[in-house]
Order: C-alpha cells, then sequence, then structure tokens
C-alpha cells in the first residue's frame, strides 16, 4: 500500500516532469489515476490492433437560423484531445463547449438568440485502436500473483493513425477514463518502435574476448553449469544445463548437409514432484534476476497468456506469450493445467512453428520460440516403475506423438537431492557477470543458419550416435527416441558449440562462424544418454522389446504350449479387438470356455484385455499368428510338393465305384463322406457332402485343371470306377484346393464363415448348394 510520503514524492516528480518535459515518462504498470488527463510516455509491448478505421476530423459549428459557419474544430490539433478521445471510444461529442469554439454571432441575428449547432465535415483521418501491456523485462513484482497481475493487464491505446509494424514500442499520449467501464485508457500521438536487441546487436572483437574468458574456460564450466542459473538451487545440475543449452540455442539452424533448414531453437520438459525447483528456476530467468524471457503460469492464465484469444467487443486477436516471444524464450509453469483445446492448439504451434486464426477473425504470426514447460503427473515420481511413465499419466504427452516435438525432457523428483544438502545449501556467486551472460544469449539469438558450420568428423559421429539410438532405444510406444533424433541430436549439438564458445576467427580478427566439432557432438550424445538413464527409459525399451519381439525359439516353445482353441481364439481376433461373446460365437463353444484360455495368452503377452475394447492382439500376438501362418504356408507347400508326385497315380485312378480319392489316398463313398479331410488346418471337422454328377465336358475340363494343379496322393485296388466316380473326383479336388487358396489369401489365415466360402466358390462356377 502507498504510503503519504510516496505519494507525495510521486506527485512532485509528476509535477516536475510535466514542467521540464511536458509530460511524464514511467513504466506502463505505474501508471495510475492520479496521472488522468496528463500526457504520459512510456514503453509497451503490442498485443493486438484493429487497423482499417476512419474517423471525420473536423467540426464546424453553426447557426441554426441561417446555417452559417461560426468556428471549425479540428480534432486533431493536441488541445482537443478530450473531444477526439470522446470521438474515437463512444462516437460521440456530447461535450463540446460551443461557444468557446464560436467565433462571433450571426449577423442576422437582430438582438435575437440564434442556437448554433455542430457538424461533421467531410474530412477524414485514419485511426486504429491498439491494444498493449507491460514489457516483461519491466515488471517488478515479489509474488507470482503480483507478477501475473502486472503481465496479464492488457491497456487499450487509441491512435489516430496507422501503428508502425512492430511489437515493442514508446507511446506518448494522454492517460482518459471511460465513462462506461472507468477504465484508464490512453489517447496516443505517437507510436514508434523500439527496434529487438536481437537485431540490433553490435558485438566486437572486445566482446568476443569476453565471452571466450567465462564460456570457453573448461575449468569453469562445472562453476557455470551449477551456479549461473539459481544459484540457490542444488543438486539439479542436469537440470540447469538443459536451460543453458536451451539459452544458446540458435533459431533456426541448417541440417548436417546443409540440404535443408531445421529448427534450432530447443525445448525442454521438466516433469515432477512439486516444491522441487522447477518454477524457481524459471522465475531466476525472467523477472526475479536475469529478465530474460517470458514467463506465464498456467494454472491462473487464460488462453491468451499462451496463444490468443479474441475479443469479441473489439473484434481483435489479442495474441499471448508463445507468440509475442517469437525467436525468444517463454517459461511455462504447469502445462498439465491446459485444457485439451488449448493443447490441442499447443500441439499446432509446436508442429508448424507459427498460428492461424480463421475464426470470426482472421490472423497469422509467428512462433518460433524456446519453451521450457513444467508439469507434475497426477502421482508422486516414486510411484512409477520407469520414470518415463510419469510422462504418459499427464494430458499434456497423453498422445505419444507430442513427444517427439520436444528436445529435452528430465525428471524432478524428490528424492534426486539429499535432505542435508538441501538444508546445507548457501548460494555462491555467479560465475558470469549479468551483462556478459545476457549479451552472449543475444548475440546466439542473433546468429544465422550461414554462421553455424559442421566439422567432417562431427558429421560422421551425428550419423554414428544416430544410429546406435536408433537401434538401441528406439520404440513406437512411446517414442522419447524416434526417427527425427538426429535433427535432435545436431540441435544439441549447436547449443553445445555456442555455449562453449567455439567460434572461428579471420585474419583480421572479425567473427566468421561457429564450429560443431565432434567434442561437442560427444557432449550432446552424453546428454541423451543420461536424460535416458534419469527416465529410466532404457529398462522402459527393453521390456517392451520383452513383450513385442519374438525369436524362433520362444515361438517354438508358445506353439507346444497353445491348445486348438487357443489359436483360433488369436485368428478370432486378427480384424480387431472382439468381446467374449464374439468370440465364443465364432468358435462354437461357450463364453466361459473362451475366458478360461485368457490367462495363458496373456502370460505370452499375445493378447491384453479390457472393460473398453474387450480383446485385442498384442503386437507379439500379431507377430505370433504371422510367424504361425508362415510356418502351415510352407508345411502346405510341401504337400503340394508330394501331390506333385503323385500326379500320375491320380490320373491313372479310372474306375472308382461311387466315390472320390481322399487326402489320404483311400476311396470314399459319395454317401459316406468322411470329415476332416479338406486338406486345411482350420476346416478339420468340416464335411463334404455329395455332389450331383457333372456332364462330360465339365469333366473334362475339371480333369483337365486337376492335372495341372495337382492332385492328392491316391492308392486304389479297384478297377470298376464309373465316369460319374471319375467326375467326382475330379470336381473335389479342384474345390479342395480352391478353397485352400481363398483361406491362404485371407488376413492371417483366419477362420472363415461358410457364407464367404460359399460366395468364393460361387464366383469360381461350382455349384455350391450342396456345400456346408
Amino acid at each position: 500500500m502507498t504510503t503519504e510520503l510516496e505519494k507525495a514524492l510521486r506527485e512532485g516528480e509528476i509535477v516536475k516532469q510535466v514542467l521540464e518535459k511536458g509530460y511524464v515518462e514511467l513504466k506502463l504498470s505505474k501508471i495510475g489515476a492520479d496521472l488522468i488527463g496528463k500526457k504520459v510516455y512510456f514503453k509497451a509491448l503490442i498485443v493486438g490492433e484493429n487497423v482499417g478505421k476512419a474517423f471525420e476530423n473536423k467540426i464546424a459549428i453553426k447557426c441554426s437560423e441561417c446555417g452559417k459557419t461560426l468556428g471549425v474544430i479540428d480534432l486533431l490539433e493536441e488541445k482537443n484531445f478530450q473531444l477526439l478521445y470522446e470521438k474515437l471510444a463512444s462516437n460521440k461529442l456530447s461535450s463540446i463547449n460551443i461557444k468557446e469554439f464560436a467565433k462571433g454571432e450571426c449577423e442576422k441575428s437582430e438582438n435575437k438568440k440564434h442556437d448554433p449547432f455542430t457538424e461533421l465535415l467531410p474530412e477524414y483521418s485514419d485511426y486504429s485502436i491498439v491494444f498493449v501491456r507491460e514489457l516483461p523485462e519491466q515488471i517488478e513484482a515479489l509474488t507470482e500473483k503480483e507478477y501475473q497481475s502486472l503481465a496479464s493487464k492488457i491497456w487499450r491505446v487509441y491512435y489516430p493513425q496507422i501503428p508502425p509494424n512492430a511489437r515493442k514500442v514508446h507511446i506518448k499520449g494522454f492517460v482518459m477514463k471511460n465513462r462506461s467501464t472507468n477504465e484508464l485508457e490512453f489517447l496516443a500521438y505517437e507510436i514508434e518502435p523500439i527496434e529487438e536487441e536481437i537485431e540490433t546487436i553490435k558485438i566486437t572483437r572486445e566482446d568476443h574476448e569476453l565471452f571466450q574468458k567465462y564460456f570457453a574456460d573448461e575449468s569453469l564450466f562445472s562453476e557455470i553449469v551449477k551456479n549461473q542459473i539459481a544459484p540457490h538451487i542444488v543438486g539439479r545440475d542436469d537440470e540447469k544445463l538443459s536451460a543453458l543449452l536451451l539459452l544458446h540455442s540458435p533459431c533456426q539452424i541448417f541440417d548436417i548437409f546443409n540440404s535443408r533448414l531445421i529448427r534450432g531453437s530447443l525445448r525442454v520438459a521438466w516433469v515432477g514432484d512439486t516444491k522441487t525447483g522447477k518454477s524457481e528456476i524459471g522465475k531466476d530467468l525472467t523477472y526475479q534476476f536475469f529478465k530474460i524471457g517470458e514467463i506465464v503460469f498456467v494454472e491462473t492464465s487464460s488462453r491468451a497468456g499462451l496463444i490468443y484469444t479474441i475479443d469479441t467487443d473489439a473484434r481483435v486477436i489479442i495474441w499471448g506469450a508463445v507468440v509475442l516471444n517469437d525467436k525468444k524464450f517463454v517459461f511455462l509453469d504447469g502445462v498439465h493445467l491446459l485444457q485439451p483445446e488449448e493443447i490441442a492448439q499447443m500441439r499446432e504451434v509446436l508442429e508448424q512453428q507459427r498460428v492461424k486464426v480463421s475464426r470470426s477473425v482472421s490472423g497469422e504470426r509467428f512462433a518460433r520460440t524456446r519453451i521450457i514447460a513444467t508439469l507434475n503427473p497426477r502421482k508422486p515420481m516414486d510411484s512409477y516403475y520407469y520414470k518415463v511413465q510419469a510422462l504418459m499419466d499427464t494430458n499434456f504427452f497423453r498422445d505419444p506423438a507430442d513427444l517427439t516435438r520436444w528436445d529435452i525432457v528430465l525428471p524432478f523428483c524428490d528424492e534426486d537431492v539429499k535432505a542435508e544438502e538441501i538444508a546445507e545449501a548457501r548460494p555462491k556467486e555467479r560465475p558470469i557477470p549479468t551483462e556478459i551472460f545476457k549479451k552472449h544469449i543475444l548475440w546466439v539469438w542473433s546468429l544465422t543458419p550461414t554462421q553455424i558450420k559442421y566439422s567432417e568428423d562431427a558429421k560422421e559421429k551425428i550419423i554414428t550416435f544416430t544410429k546406435n539410438l536408433l537401434s538401441n532405444f528406439h520404440a513406437s510406444d512411446y517414442p522419447l527416441i524416434h526417427n527425427g533424433v538426429r535433427d535432435t541430436l545436431t540441435r544439441l549439438s549447436v547449443a553445445f558449440a555456442c555455449l562453449h564458445h567455439s567460434v572461428i576467427f579471420s585474419e583480421d580478427g572479425s567473427f566468421q562462424f561457429v564450429e560443431v566439432n565432434t567434442k561437442h557432438v560427444e557432449e550432446a550424445k552424453a546428454f541423451i544418454d543420461k536424460m535416458i538413464k534419469r527416465l529410466n527409459y532404457d529398462s522402459f525399451v527393453a521390456r517392451k522389446k520383452e513383450e513385442t519381439e519374438l525369436s524362433e525359439e520362444e515361438f517354438e516353445v508358445i506353439l507346444s504350449e497353445l491348445d486348438s482353441v487357443e489359436t483360433e481364439i488369436l485368428r478370432g481376433l486378427d480384424s480387431g479387438p472382439k468381446s467374449s461373446p464374439q468370440l465364443a460365437s465364432i468358435l462354437g463353444i461357450s463364453e466361459r470356455s473362451v475366458k478360461e484360455h485368457y490367462e495363458k495368452l496373456r502370460r505370452f503377452r499375445l493378447i491384453m484385455t479390457s472393460h473398453g475394447f474387450g480383446v485385442a492382439l498384442t503386437s507379439k500376438g500379431i507377430k505370433f499368428l504371422k510367424k504361425l501362418d508362415s510356418h502351415q504356408n510352407v508345411k502346405i507347400g510341401q504337400k503340394n510338393a508330394i501331390n506333385q508326385l503323385s500326379l500320375a497315380k491320380t490320373s491313372e485312378n479310372t474306375s472308382l465305384e461311387g466315390g472320390y480319392c481322399s487326402g489320404s489316398g483311400e476311396v470314399v463313398k459319395s454317401s459316406e463322406v468322411k470329415s476332416g479331410e479338406i486338406g486345411s488346418p482350420h476346416f478339420t471337422t468340416s464335411p463334404l457332402p455329395p455332389h450331383t454328377p457333372l456332364s462330360t465336358e465339365q469333366t473334362k475340363e475339371n480333369k483337365h485343371k486337376s492335372v495341372e494343379i495337382g492332385a492328392r496322393e491316391t492308392e486304389t485296388n479297384t478297377n470298376q470306377s464309373t465316369s460319374t466316380e471319375k467326375d467326382e473326383l475330379s470336381l473335389y479336388s479342384k474345390i479342395e484346393r480352391d478353397i485352400i487358396e481363398l483361406i491362404k489369401s485371407s488376413p492371417f489365415g483366419r477362420l472363415m464363415y461358410d457364407f464367404e466360402i460359399e460366395g468364393f466358390l460361387s464366383q469360381r462356377g461350382y455349384n455350391v448348394e450342396d456345400v456346408s
């Protein structure tokens, strides 16, 4: 609360500045009611603008009787700022003092009072409504609540021109009070752009010498990691190093072959228990000390705090922190609290590096932002067997694909730092002076892709390490290591090179480029390896491989353990998950009998069961089925080879009486058809009923086809077969062959329904009235 002394001093300073400069220069967040009607000068961040507006800039005062012009008010003259504000803010001019502006009276009044009136003249000017807030680096706050209040406050500025195309600006104008809302607003007469430091920074030879003194000194590196950021936080060296790397990552870089531009700015996620230092490091980087970038407390912010919102009354997009910090840095504290819609928008931003709005209003902005995001899982970290499971247990990373958009993920666990170390912690001096540290970061942010080069050895190392990571740790179920890991490794290598100030100078001492060498690649690989270890991702992947991979030896073991019902359960699932009643119907057994087989199938990790989807094949189950079909196809091929050898015998059997030749070689009477002789492992209990004898022409045709594809080996001791019996022999050999062909062509050789077989045979021209 402001004391009387502070109030008096403030009033005295205001009066002094008005007398000396004609305006009061101060921070936007310090403007209050005591400045209403006074001219002020401040810096601000433009977060939205409504342009393309116009107004009448002149008002005529006329006699109501004769229409004579008694005076003209120019709204653009600064002395008329009250009228201009009223016109722009409410499109009204109710406060005009006509006598003040009228020059004399009408000559035809003849001592009678003629009332003057006002009329807008058809002379127009552009105007805009600009929405601004305080620059993050100018916010002074002691608490999160105070910071969030100042950072989220948006002010409305009426400007009788078109604003410059800039984010940071100087504004000079008057403080006004909106009569309808009582909100403080501004009428600006000047809005001038402030050049971004990234664009204007000049690095001298002396600067590079200072950079090399602090950043290139290997003996100082460990101290920088421990104490340059949040020195009061102990035992968090990996986490602090990840922040240092992020701050020293250029916006864009070339890949190792200079063939394409890729993202250079890093993204870091910290997941873990509360009160482990995540937020404290973010505060130290932003408003509490370094004032680099911006921090957003997701719990107390709206969507505008992150990406954008739409002011429906003003029909304008208000851009959020991720967009406003394009090419800079933002710290997002508590992203696990984002709503699904906001997570979807964040996903698009991370993927496209831009935000496109196509709603009641449209707009598009870049969002090439360095991001550190913190999140808490649903349970304490020690509740997860593998730390990477904590990521899965958050809404933000529920979709595994989201993980591929982040370069570094580190866990914060209570047990990481011993209680004694925390109790005895004493903050130490930061090894690099603040201004030198911040200037080095700005220099890295200003680097262009052509100013970063890779040594040939570094390129080879990146390729070798990529192969190693993909072969050992690639898991599609939860891809911390994914097919884009080469780019991740490249980004980290570049960040290490910048952090170590690995630069090459020309003969005259001027800067040429940052060189990425093998040392930086090895550091990047070591950091990824440590991340994998700390998240238990190596053990997680090993377990996943155990669950999904299937060796030949294990296949034989499982095959020997499974019975026919269990095999058919697997086949019944090849087209997708099914409920137990569905499986029971397919197999022709009771639901209880089906469920009795689940335990063994789960033990071999071939199926998974859930109240949601029922029963489904696992990756291992799919591989088992494919391998099983492969083995059975080999057996069918071997049997066909045997059948080829029996071709001569089959063609010689021309006197089989009243039957056909079975697969076992015996003669089966048409009225006594044996079951289980079709030759497919899926139809061991399906009998073939007798068929109507075929014509002589059909018999010859089928006999010819049978000779081409082969018949079963047949042995007979009778020579009294009729022509009808020989026709049936040819027919059933062809049906048998075609049914096998159908089953082999179906997905995973699944169990076929009768109607599917009948339809297939009908298309082949068979009479299927008697086929079961």
